[in-house]
């Protein structure tokens, strides 16, 4: 009996002993899950507000925003939910043509005062025009179509559209593993008191288990946006086995079918209602070229504002990665080229 008591005990003692010296492998090569640090702070408090349909919205008011307390920049919102792109928000009836400028937080300006965003460049150089900054940070092409379908149902539509494109839009418009980790903690960590102004967020997304044609339109709540495991901030073998299985499951979703859906989605509805529409390219990599062959099949205009975004010359690097002025002036000089010009 004793020699079996001691051969169990000597076995549990290997198990413990391997189980140590795995994860002090795991922590020596992998690390425990860590957060970066960033932080997002306004004055008055949170400009970025929920959405019930679209997932964040805007809330009007002028607002000192500082981004990991080095970049700091006048943000403001007006009546309408959107950044302003004049001095004035009024906006005379006969003005002329009507743009409506969709996008993310590269077209909103982050890190960038209201006058020189480059919808606001557009709308100074252009006053012939009545041009929107419809952007709001952390959207995708998908709040695009649902903002133009909602435009449509109040007959409040625009001659022509620019729907700004990012290839990293396409895992928001399908709400991918990575982009839910990034939004859940990404907004938590930003500031501390984010968590109760979402929490009754509804984000949309579109379906890849829709093998039709159609366009499937799922929304999920702030709270089951992403989990941990249990004690991955602690135990590297435990951040090591959750990151592969989402590695893995991210290289089966096909997030460029969902964004190619909604780019003929939106298109459909601007032939349908006499709308120009310009798909600008801000990346340059292979998702881009794929998305822009797909545009030029559909018959959509593509623009290539694209600059290397990695150089600190056209961003807020090494405090922040958004476009900074000297690149917003740029995507206003080549859309005014290759677009307005003959628009």
């Amino acid at each position: 009996m004793n020699g079996e008591r001691y051969s169990i005990q000597f076995i549990i003692i290997q198990i413990i002993v391997c189980l140590i010296c795995g994860e002090l492998t795991f922590q020596l090569a992998y690390g425990a899950y860590e957060v970066e640090p960033y932080t997002l702070d306004s004055e008055p408090h949170f400009c970025l507000v929920c959405d019930t349909k679209r997932g964040f919205g805007l809330k009007p008011g002028e607002y000192q925003v500082a981004i990991n307390q080095a970049v700091k920049f006048t943000c403001t919102i007006g009546q309408d939910s959107f950044r302003i792109v004049s001095p004035t928000e009024k906006r005379v009836a006969n003005k002329g043509k009507r743009l409506d400028i969709h996008g993310c937080s590269f077209v909103f300006g982050m890190g960038v005062e209201d006058s020189l965003t480059y919808p606001y460049l557009l709308q100074k150089a252009r006053s012939n025009l009545s041009i929107r900054n419809l952007a709001v940070p952390g959207s995708g092409t998908l709040q695009a179509l649902m903002l133009l379908e909602e435009q449509v149902k109040n007959n409040d539509l625009p001659e022509a559209i620019i729907l700004n494109y990012a290839s990293f839009h396409e895992e928001r418009n399908v709400l991918g593993t990575k982009y839910r980790e990034a939004l859940h903690y990404g907004f938590q960590r930003s500031n501390e008191d984010v968590k109760p102004l979402f929490a009754s967020c509804l984000f949309p997304y579109v379906s890849l288990l829709d093998t039709s044609d159609g366009l499937e339109i799922n929304h999920i709540e702030w709270d089951d946006l992403y989990k941990h495991y249990p004690y991955r901030d602690v135990l590297a073998s435990v951040n090591f086995v959750q990151t592969t299985l989402e590695q893995y499951h991210e290289s089966k979703e096909n997030a460029s079918k969902g964004t190619r859906k909604i780019l003929k989605a939106i298109n459909k509805v601007c032939q349908l209602n006499q709308i120009e529409i310009v798909v600008a390219l801000m990346t340059s990599d292979e998702q881009s070229k794929t998305i822009q062959a797909f545009c030029r099949a559909q018959g959509i205009k593509t623009l290539d504002l694209s600059l290397d975004l990695d150089n600190p010359t056209y961003t807020h690097l090494p405090y922040d990665a958004h476009p900074n002025a000297l690149a917003h002036s740029i995507y206003a000089e080549r859309i005014t080229l290759d677009f307005l010009n003959n628009f």
